[in-house]
């Protein structure tokens, strides 16, 4: 949320060793060997932060969380190697982020084969991320983790004797946070809030499809909320609706998104779980708030895991005066997840303006959904002036309905992405995890005709339909690499994929009520 940052604490509780979608192993060395000495960075002084967060001039910025400092280490000349009996190559490094109350890792380069195996772990050990394999490598060729707690990261990469002097890994900037991200008391957020499971019987499914985020750029981290949303293919695919300005804050390096992180009773602080989250997303669409409705939509780079039991809320982007009541789910502050009950809604322009009844949103708020009284997000949140300490304030949620034209294209609306088979429809219920889909809402999948095939990244695709058409092209590891948008003349219409490298790519197409799909393969050049 956009307004002068407090002393708020951004919190994140450790209930749980294994974090971020991973691919199974453990750590060989799970405390903190004294042989490996610490390489330590630069001391920063928290309070310099702190006060710069006080300092800020209101509509600056999401809420931040952490600074970034650049690092210069690689398992090729840094660390300490050893050989385990059975071959296993083991690389060992410590950092130490002096005073630093939670740390991230980011990798600019992560080539590592089949079969070796990453881990990160804090000081005690008892705080353990991994085992990461090449799945978890990015588009970009990058890896980053989740922050973890204290000033030291132990870092370990293990190798097969089979692969063994094969990984590349370099380590080129750390997260110092300056803020108590792993306090466990609840304690983050002002106390006029009221926790999201006070209302999990009425609003259950709702609380569990948002998420929080945590934005890494250049220089520091900020703190923002978002929701898993449905789109009318209703395939599950993992979209998240936040806030355009929770990206504006320089050039973004990496998104982690939080899942089910809240109490687990109504009037308790106990957490249950800061482990649930999912790395990289790809910004599909955006619009400021200048001349829009402050929106953005992501697509996450790996699907949310079953276990999480994520729910894909519905949306209606119909224009109502004076929306019935519903709820605003969100992490205040970057602290457990809280829901607060408007007294009012009311179109204000390209937003919905809210004065509240039961608890308020802050910094680390932005970007979370308002839902209406049908359950459905009618908005997201912007920013205003409400505050534990101003509980009359009001704030200001784009509506879903402006976002849905946006700026006109694809990169500039939400039209594109949330209504994929052009059902031109004005509202969606949710899809839970568990559920199928609705058989008369799913579009059937139909074999897309392409040639030639194998190709140059030039090729025709043959339809029954003709008129507008959007298409998604996915790597094999199921991430969007392009997007795309045409218009069938007649039922035969080439498409130009000569951008991408040699390999190959699951393409989808959208066409009138059907989808189409199949396997395209582009040659080497």
């Amino acid at each position: 949320m956009k307004r002068i940052l407090l002393l708020s604490l951004l919190t994140v509780s450790v209930l749980a060793s294994r974090a971020q979608v991973s691919h199974g192993g453990a750590p060989l060395f799970s405390q903190a060997k004294s042989d490996v000495a610490a390489v330590a960075l630069p001391t920063l002084d928290n309070k310099v932060f702190l006060q710069q967060d006080m300092d800020m001039v209101a509509e600056a910025s999401p809420m931040r969380a952490g600074v970034m400092q650049d690092a210069d280490f690689s398992n090729a000349t840094d660390g300490v190697v050893s050989v385990m009996d059975d071959g296993t190559r083991v690389w060992r490094l410590k950092v130490c982020s002096p005073g630093a109350t939670a740390m991230a890792l980011f990798f600019d380069t992560f080539d590592i084969p089949d079969g070796a195996r990453l881990f990160v772990y804090d000081a005690t050990g008892d705080f353990v991320i991994g085992g990461f394999t090449h799945q978890n490598r990015q588009p970009d060729g990058t890896f980053y983790t989740q922050a973890f707690p204290g000033d030291v990261a132990c870092v370990e990469y293990q190798e097969p004797k089979s692969a063994a002097g094969r990984g590349k890994l370099h380590l080129s900037r750390v997260m110092h946070g300056y803020k108590d991200f792993f306090v466990e008391d609840g304690k983050g957020a002002g106390n006029c809030h009221r926790n999201a499971v006070c209302d999990t019987a009425e609003w259950g499914r709702q609380i569990r499809s948002v998420c929080k985020i945590l934005i890494y750029t250049g220089s520091g981290a900020y703190m923002c909320s978002g929701a898993l949303v449905n789109n009318t293919a209703r395939d599950k695919t993992p979209y998240v609706l936040t806030a355009y300005h929770c990206q504006d804050v320089g050039r973004v390096t990496g998104f982690m998104f939080y899942f089910n992180y809240q109490a687990t009773t109504c009037s308790g602080s106990t957490i249950l779980t800061s482990t649930q989250t999912v790395s990289g997303a790809d910004m599909l669409a955006k619009k400021s708030k200048d001349d829009g409705s402050d929106f953005l939509l992501l697509r996450l780079h790996e699907a949310v895991p079953d276990a999480y039991r994520p729910y894909y809320a519905g949306w209606d982007r119909q224009a109502v005066e004076r929306p019935p009541i519903g709820k605003c789910i969100h992490h205040p502050s970057g602290d457990h997840k809280r829901i607060s009950t408007p007294n009012s809604v009311q179109i204000n322009s390209n937003f919905y303006k809210v004065f509240w009844r039961t608890g308020v949103v802050e910094g680390g708020s932005s970007g979370s959904p308002l839902f209406n009284q049908s359950k459905l997000i009618i908005g997201q949140l912007y920013g205003g002036t409400s505050s534990c300490s101003n509980q009359s304030g009001y704030d200001l949620y784009g509506r879903v309905g402006v976002s849905w034209l946006g700026g006109g294209t694809a990169s500039t609306r939400l039209q594109d992405w949330l209504d994929p088979i052009n059902s031109n429809v004005m509202s969606i219920e949710g899809l839970d995890y568990s559920e199928a889909g609705d058989s008369a809402r799913v579009v059937t999948t139909n074999l897309l005709h392409l040639y030639p095939n194998p190709c140059d990244g030039m090729f025709r695709v043959d339809v029954e339909e003709i008129g507008e058409a959007i298409y998604h092209v996915y790597d094999l590891n199921g991430r969007l690499v392009y997007d795309g948008r045409t218009v069938f003349a007649t039922t035969t219409q080439a498409i130009n994929l000569t951008s991408l490298p040699y390999g190959a790519y699951s393409i989808e197409l959208y066409i009138a009520d059907k989808k189409y799909a199949n396997t395209v393969v582009i040659k080497k050049k």
